[in-house]
């Protein structure tokens, strides 16, 4: 399992992707030798390329992975990031309208899908994905800590509760949504919960 993160600091209430498979079957089935090549030839490069002022030569390594691989978590992770430098929303719109339509069954691009919404601040955007993330998997954790975020900043405070509770009861390990809820007087942990508050 690899993990994929677009938090800057350990336990900020910022919305993140905790975890993604990466088994053959989530990309449809490429030929493996193909998938090795492609990550790791051009996702080195693209996550170096993204730290560089010109956005464009990242673009390139990312929009070659996802015309193979529409759905690779972390070229799609890394769109997210040059959508803010390239100042380009339209362009990642398409790349994840792909991505969901090569293979709308798994759970992750959904959310990723969401995250992207999220931080470009269209939190009813991003509430739809997690949603449809939570149908495909209603045991993700990452799906629920980032809905109860967006339901947070929503104002929609009871909602953001059961997400975090129902996020915290699958495992989920950052405390910033519930660090949020308790300072607004709004965490309504379950019995089990309260019981295992640090």
């Amino acid at each position: 399992m690899k993990i994929i993160t677009c938090i800057l600091l350990l336990g900020m209430a910022l919305p993140v992707l905790a975890a993604t498979p990466a088994s053959e079957s989530y990309y449809g089935n490429p030929n493996p030798a193909h998938l090795s090549a492609v990550e790791r030839h051009h996702l080195p490069q693209a996550r170096e390329k993204a730290r560089w002022e010109n956005p464009s030569y990242a673009w390139t390594d990312v929009n070659f992975m996802l015309r193979h691989f529409p759905n690779h978590p972390d070229a799609l992770m890394l769109a997210i990031d040059l959508s803010f430098k390239s100042n380009d929303m339209r362009h990642v719109k398409e790349l994840f309208e792909k991505a969901v339509f090569f293979d709308p069954e798994p759970a992750a691009p959904w959310v990723i899908y969401g995250l992207f919404y999220h931080r470009h601040g269209q939190l009813s955007e991003a509430v739809k994905r997690y949603l449809e993330a939570l149908k495909r998997d209603p045991d993700m954790a990452e799906a629920h800590y980032n809905l109860g975020l967006a339901y947070f900043k929503l104002k929609q405070y009871e909602a953001a509760n059961q997400a975090a509770q129902k996020a915290y009861a699958l495992g989920y390990p950052l405390p910033g949504l519930r660090k949020q809820l308790e300072r607004a007087d709004k965490w309504q942990p379950t019995s089990e919960m309260a019981a295992d508050k640090p």
